[in-house]
């Protein structure tokens, strides 16, 4: 990588790294009855984005950034959650259909071990699956995949643009390989292990995790507890300073929210 590409990394990763430090500094979560407001499973999704924030910066600042596209996909994945979780979106529905499901497929496993066959009351087994299906028909319509989840919040243009192509890579799209191990060079071609992205895609990828990292924290510290972050502003600072230096050195796509 061109020196002055290394100086701007440099310097982005200080501000990355100055952002997290604010925020990891208040993130141990004591689940107390003055805080039963707040959803368990929220803190746990945000401690999990913290982490993932954490460990893209760290295979950044080591230069591995074969590592980077999983974990910018999986980061993505737990804002959404978050997102949706906040905005309660048939939840509960969501939870049903997915238990039900399970219970359903149990039933029907049993009945393929020979072990359990005897041990069955075929009468009473069948009885309760008929239902199982019934009110899994009826549950079917909250039934959520990703691409949904994405839309449901608005942000599909996300989906389109960044988690998708992420996607290829994770399930190992050929052509999304060859952008990662294939380089090209007098019209010959080497496949290598290790390939370096271009600026661009680690500066995205890096703002992207930023900008996850710090919209939660605000969404925790305004509309559930704003005792949560009292370094909250100091870490919003640092984000500032770094979308500043991103949006002018690297104008991101319109599409990409």
């Amino acid at each position: 990588m061109p020196d002055k590409n290394n100086h701007t990394i440099k310097q982005a990763i200080k501000s990355y790294e100055d952002a997290l430090g604010y925020i990891l500094k208040d993130c141990t979560f004591y689940i107390t009855p003055e805080h039963i407001k707040i959803d368990k499973y929220l803190l746990i999704l945000f401690t999990r984005i913290i982490a993932l924030s954490d460990a893209i910066l760290n295979n950044v600042s080591n230069s591995i950034d074969c590592a980077i596209q999983p974990l910018l996909r999986i980061l993505i994945e737990a804002h959404i959650q978050f997102i949706n979780l906040t905005k309660d979106i048939n939840r509960t529905k969501q939870i049903d259909y997915e238990a039900c499901n399970r219970t359903l497929q149990l039933l029907i496993s049993l009945e393929e071990i020979d072990e359990y066959a005897d041990y069955i009351d075929h009468d009473t087994h069948n009885i309760q699956k008929s239902k199982l299906k019934t009110l899994l028909d009826d549950l079917k319509k909250h039934k959520s995949n990703i691409e949904k989840k994405f839309d449901s919040i608005g942000l599909t243009p996300l989906y389109n643009t960044l988690y998708r192509p992420l996607s290829l890579h994770v399930h190992n799209n050929l052509r999304a390989l060859e952008r990662l191990h294939l380089v090209t060079k007098d019209n010959s071609s080497v496949i290598v292990p290790f390939k370096s992205s271009h600026i661009d895609e680690i500066m995205l990828y890096m703002f992207t995790a930023l900008k996850i990292m710090t919209s939660d924290a605000i969404i925790l510290n305004l509309y559930y507890d704003s005792r949560l972050f009292p370094s909250l502003p100091e870490a919003l600072s640092k984000f500032e300073k770094f979308q500043q230096f991103y949006f002018k050195e690297f104008p991101p796509s319109k599409d990409i929210p």
